[in-house]
């Protein structure tokens, strides 16, 4: 574990350089030496989703969910979902995030761009 740990801190390191890439590849051993790590799938589907790869996020992210049933997952697929216009996902996923955190505005908010192109 203190491994795929170790893996996840370089990549966020890279993304504060805004190196997704190189990110990718330090998530991605992390995921080999833990592939029930929630957080490696997450924080890949996130650096994807930074260099608009809107696919493999949501591969990242759904299986962030099957692992690990968090707010932030949901709502990070649910974004991903709305820039590929897969409008009624989204919708499913931020109403998700937010019945397992009511508090989180990013959802409400992103629910609300939603409701205006009328799903």
């Amino acid at each position: 574990m203190e491994g795929s740990q170790a893996y996840i801190m370089k990549g966020i390191e890279y993304v504060g350089r805004g190196n997704h890439n190189a990110a990718i590849t330090e998530y991605s051993r992390a995921i080999e030496l833990d592939p029930k790590n929630d957080d490696a799938y997450s924080f890949r589907g996130s650096a994807y989703a930074q260099l608009g790869e809107w696919a493999k996020a949501i591969l990242d992210y759904t299986k962030a969910i099957d692992l690990n049933k968090k707010d932030i997952y949901y709502m990070n697929r649910g974004l991903a979902y709305f820039m590929v216009e897969k409008f009624k996902e989204a919708r499913s996923d931020l109403e998700t995030a937010l019945s397992l955190n009511p508090e989180n505005e990013i959802a409400k908010s992103a629910l609300t761009e939603i409701e205006k192109v009328g799903y």
